[in-house]
């Protein structure tokens, strides 16, 4: 594991996202979309109350969809209170070299301003994914996911963070 750290994360509470990516919620690459707008709404309101509950530090997996959703939701907040801290979770270092060049685009500007960057695998496996969403249901207090009952990743975290006891803030998109 390899671990760049900007600034260490804070004192607060620690939150993991897991959700679908684009191709099981296709508005997700449609961000003037109403569904997409909605759900960003929705995610910011929880992540609001999340504050107030004293979590401070966020954790994404840093993959397409919920997951770079999330991580710009951070940032946009931690524009108003710099104690928030983002940490970037990588699967592998190449996790976004076979996206289009919009979606690396975006990724390198969340790993820029991301405080942390945690690579759990050195190189692509086929269980590094698997590796990355065990880290973060073990490093967070809670998990805030983005699920509508289908199989896959997001299911298979879910289940981890359950079989562990960690507190579960679920949404249905």
């Amino acid at each position: 594991m390899r671990r760049i750290e900007r600034r260490p994360a804070s004192a607060g509470k620690v939150c993991a996202f897991t959700g679908h990516r684009p191709k099981r919620l296709a508005y997700l690459n449609r961000p003037e979309s109403t569904e997409y707008k909605a759900l960003k709404a929705r995610l910011g309101e929880r992540i609001d109350e999340m504050i107030s509950e004293g979590c401070t530090h966020f954790l994404s997996g840093g993959a397409l969809g919920i997951d770079t959703l999330c991580a710009l939701i951070i940032l946009e907040k931690r524009e108003k209170d710099p104690h928030l801290t983002l940490e970037m979770v990588l699967p592998c270092p190449e996790q976004a070299e076979l996206w289009s060049g919009a979606d690396k685009s975006v990724h390198a500007r969340l790993l820029e301003r991301a405080d942390i960057i945690t690579e759990t695998s050195r190189e692509y496996t086929p269980a590094c994914m698997h590796i990355r969403n065990r880290f973060m249901v073990d490093a967070c207090d809670v998990l805030l996911a983005v699920y509508d009952g289908s199989a896959g990743g997001t299911r298979d975290t879910l289940k981890y963070a359950l079989e562990r006891g960690t507190c579960i803030t679920l949404i249905t998109p």
